[in-house]
């Protein structure tokens, strides 16, 4: 016998709440790279899809979220010099 069982799919409402003010619902649909989880992965349609790919990318944009890895985000920017630094 073949078992039918399919996989339950993401409803649009609760993409519908997912804003880019909010990292951590946006957070669920990030690997562990950084990279954005493809919709086959996920399982939400086009149009959620995009919905999601355009609020990880403004809350990218604002620095709510990483832009990548760790060693990525922090390996090729200049630290911060404080132009007192021996002030008490």
């Amino acid at each position: 016998m073949k078992n039918d069982t399919k996989k339950k799919k993401v409803t649009a409402k609760s993409v519908m709440q997912i804003d880019y003010k909010d990292p951590v619902s946006l957070s669920k649909y990030l690997a562990d790279g950084g990279k954005i989880v493809p919709s086959r992965i996920s399982k939400l349609k086009m149009s959620q899809q995009k919905m999601v790919t355009k609020a990880i990318k403004k809350a990218r944009n604002l620095g709510l979220l990483s832009i990548g890895m760790d060693h990525y985000d922090t390996g090729s920017k200049v630290e911060q010099i404080n132009p007192a630094p021996f002030e008490v």
